[in-house]
């Protein structure tokens, strides 16, 4: 702006200059044309009445200096002329001046020399005898005068340049500094220019308008990051090139398990080809449903063009963690094949056995082991029965039974007792340590925590070990530790001894019973109870199972 001010003022400054300059060469030139023309005027007067008093003989006898003097005749020719020899000169009838004073009395005319660098200037009288008398002089034409001043001109032309240039800078600066100190925060305090004034004014309010629709956008920006960053699901929106230009914490983390995504493509979270697939053809006006495996976890990610003016500009990537969902699924089919097998094992036994029998293939002697046999795969079976109701059971939200409170020492007792003739076949000794007080709890699943617990620890225990149980109260928990010095459980196995149906590899030997679902109830259970279980193994030499509820 500065700049501009600038180059408008020194160009007006010297465009005003070269007029003004002009103006004065002629104003000065014409008023001194006017000033000779008077004078000529006046000579020629003189001259005239001269001749009227003492006749045509007096011009021949006057030096007239500078003047040309010439006496002519009405019918135009040249009788007397101070200058040029009358015989070699034409006729002037056809001249202006002397027109002119025939007509009128008085005429005058100017003409330019050939080169332009002289004016001529003719003044001619009407005289009594209708002859005419002419006075003229020479003297510079303006163009000549210009060219004789043009030293003087460019120097003054040079200083004016050097002035404006000064004047022009310090103009321009005077005139932006006021602007430039304008705090368009508060501009209305800006003391200005008053033509300013209605500037300012709409400034100010553009300000208000400003700061009105910012501390929206930055409410709404809040609610938009409170609410999207709470979200389990995560959402991601990407342009053509896929880059990224919009998401939220939760698809980061499901994603690359980091807590910012930056900038850059979207394929740096990950580069799975199922991925790449689905966001290529979303960009390509396609929705694709996917579910990717992202260290341990399912994925499923929905993705949908997006559109503007009926053209793909982008893709909206939504995230949901569907692990839980998938692992129930995997669950479900391992629970159902593992309640196939364990099924099909008795069922296999006990048909085989009755169909021996059936057929008459088995002496009168061994048909008492033979149903004993039966007997057996039979109590497996319904014992397998029922540990699969009492699941299904604590799935569908456990048992409508209510909390009460019992006696802990004689809760705990009662069913440890019923495992007394176990660990008496494998001269197992238990101890207890059990403090009364009193429990609040669904007996019935505190029964089925405390038997699975025991039941296990001693199957796992060689003869002649020891199991030990322990029941506590501190502050608002119970705590109830099982402790056995058998067989022990190797760290690759700890993670998965919840699982349904699930045995350990010694535990598959053929000698020591059960149907895998115990460990099973006695996690539900402490759930229901909202407690939690740990264990703690090593292979060889025991574990302890710890109960907190």
């Amino acid at each position: 702006m500065k700049s501009k001010i600038f180059r408008t003022t020194l160009s007006v400054t010297m465009i005003t200059l070269l007029v003004c300059m002009g103006f004065v060469i002629t104003l000065v030139y014409s008023f001194f044309e006017n000033n000779y023309t008077v004078e000529l005027k006046n000579e020629a007067q003189y001259i005239a009445s001269s001749i009227e008093v003492y006749g045509a003989e007096y011009i021949e006898n006057v030096d007239f200096g500078d003047l040309r003097v010439s006496y002519i005749k009405k019918d135009g020719t040249v009788l007397f002329d101070s200058r040029a020899d009358v015989a070699t000169m034409e006729n002037h009838r056809d001249r202006e001046e002397f027109e002119e004073a025939i007509k009128t009395g008085y005429g005058d005319s100017a003409r330019l020399s050939q080169t332009l660098s002289e004016k001529t200037y003719y003044i001619a009288r009407l005289l009594p005898t209708g002859d005419v008398i002419r006075v003229s002089d020479t003297r510079h034409s303006e163009l000549a005068l210009v060219s004789r001043l043009v030293m003087n001109i460019v120097i003054a032309m040079l200083l004016s340049v050097v002035l404006s240039i000064v004047f022009s800078r310090r103009l321009a600066r005077m005139v932006v500094k006021p602007i430039n100190e304008i705090n368009l925060s508060e501009p209305q305090k800006a003391e200005v220019y008053e033509e300013l004034t209605p500037l300012l004014e709409k400034i100010t309010k553009q300000n208000r308008l400003i700061n009105e629709q910012m501390e929206l956008l930055i409410k709404e920006r809040e609610e938009f990051s409170s609410i999207t960053s709470n979200m389990s699901e995560g959402f991601i929106v990407i342009d053509m090139g896929t880059n990224i230009l919009s998401s939220n914490t939760a698809a980061t983390e499901l994603l690359s398990g980091k807590k910012s995504i930056g900038e850059g493509s979207v394929y740096n979270l990950n580069r799975q080809e199922a991925f790449i697939k689905c966001v290529d053809a979303s960009l390509s006006g396609k929705h694709e449903n996917v579910v990717l495996c992202e260290k341990g976890r399912f994925i499923r990610v929905l993705a949908s063009p997006v559109y503007d003016t009926g053209h793909v500009i982008g893709a909206l990537l939504i995230l949901m963690d569907v692990t839980e969902r998938e692992g129930r699924d995997v669950l479900r089919r391992e629970f159902t094949a593992n309640v196939s097998h364990e099924l099909k094992t008795p069922l296999t036994s006990i048909s085989a056995a009755a169909e021996m029998i059936l057929g008459g293939m088995v002496k009168d002697e061994d048909i008492k082991s033979f149903s004993e046999k039966i007997y057996c795969e039979a109590q497996r079976l319904i014992s397998l029965v029922n540990d699969i109701i009492k699941l299904s059971k604590l799935d569908e939200g456990g048992s409508v039974i209510e909390f009460e409170e019992h006696s802990a020492k004689q809760l705990t007792e009662d069913t440890v007792k019923v495992l007394y003739p176990l660990a008496e076949a494998k001269n197992i000794t238990i101890h207890r340590e059990i403090d009364d007080f009193k429990l609040n709890c669904i007996k019935p699943l505190y029964e089925e925590i405390v038997y699975n617990l025991m039941d296990n620890a001693i199957k796992y225990t060689p003869e002649g070990g020891n199991v030990k149980i322990s029941l506590k109260h501190t502050n608002d928990n119970v705590i109830l530790t099982v402790e056995d010095n058998g067989i022990g459980i190797s760290i690759s196995e700890q993670e998965r001894v919840f699982e349904r149906f699930y045995r350990g590899d010694k535990s598959h030997n053929g000698k020591v019973s059960g149907t895998g679902l115990g460990l099973s109830i006695v996690k539900h259970a402490v759930i229901l109870h909202k407690g939690t279980i740990k264990l703690e193994s090593e292979e060889g030499k025991g574990s302890r199972f710890i109960v907190v509820i």
